[in-house]
């Protein structure tokens, strides 16, 4: 089994932090799926797998790199569901104290 996990809202609370199970046989037939509370439940859940792949974003971009490659590639691999391909924050946006902030420094 391969686990692909990514994060997500936990249903039950309607808050960010939870995360995405999804169990995918070698054939990649999906065998089961669930939301946890903590990445140690993930850890738990996937204790049979080969791999866990995890969704998160490797390298942010910064004024000398404006955009990253390996976005710009995936969107135009996939066509028509590009716009399932998120940009990462900034490095400046990590920074900021609130959400409006962020998303200024992510705009310069």
């Amino acid at each position: 089994m391969v686990y692909g996990v990514d994060g997500c809202r936990d249903p039950k609370r309607s808050t960010n932090g939870a995360w995405l199970v999804v169990a995918f046989s070698d054939q990649g037939e999906v065998g089961s799926a669930a939301v946890v509370e903590a990445f140690a439940m993930v850890l738990d859940k996937a204790r049979d797998g080969e791999l866990i792949l995890v969704d998160i974003p490797i390298g942010l971009c910064d004024h000398t790199r404006p955009t990253r490659t390996c976005d710009q590639e995936a969107r135009r691999l996939i066509g028509p569901r590009r716009s399932s391909v998120f940009p990462a924050p900034s490095r400046a946006a990590l920074l900021a104290a609130d959400y409006r902030e962020a998303n200024e420094r992510n705009q310069r």
